[in-house]
């Protein structure tokens, strides 16, 4: 079980978390780390964060902001837009 930031949990399968997904997608879909960008603002997504090369923080959650490539200034959804627009996604 991981802390979402907010009022509720996320329970996972044992060995099941958002690592275990990004390991997934590179599989299926042939892609390199360096090829993905991963956005996060919470606890629970320490796990893909440690995996990834490209990541951004959308949050105010300081660990994760300490783990994240880059932070931006937005949150939700205009932190995601603004990360997207880092990385020339957008």
């Amino acid at each position: 079980m991981t802390n979402s930031g907010y009022s509720w949990h996320i329970l996972n399968p044992p060995g099941q978390d958002k690592a275990f997904a990004f390991r997934k997608l590179m599989e299926m879909y042939s892609l390199e780390k360096d090829e993905i960008l991963v956005i996060g603002d919470s606890e629970n997504d320490m796990p893909m964060f440690r995996e990834a090369v490209h990541s951004a923080c959308v949050g105010t959650n300081e660990v994760l902001m300490s783990m994240a490539e880059t932070v931006t200034s937005g949150k939700n959804s205009s932190g995601f837009v603004e990360a997207l627009g880092k990385y020339g996604i957008v």
